[in-house]
């Protein structure tokens, strides 16, 4: 949890908008690879368990 205020802020710097906005940006590209990423361990884990 500790990267994604680290990314937040990385874009803050760069990209040069509010905290919040920066925040909230990376939380929704963040969190929507993170979910595919679960789903499809999740589904191999569960498609090749014996």
């Amino acid at each position: 949890m500790a990267y994604w205020f680290l990314l937040a802020y990385g874009v803050t710097q760069t990209l040069e908008m509010s905290f919040s906005k920066a925040f909230s940006l990376v939380l929704s590209s963040y969190g929507i690879g993170l979910l595919l990423w679960i789903t499809v361990v999740v589904f191999i884990t569960v498609t090749y368990a014996s």
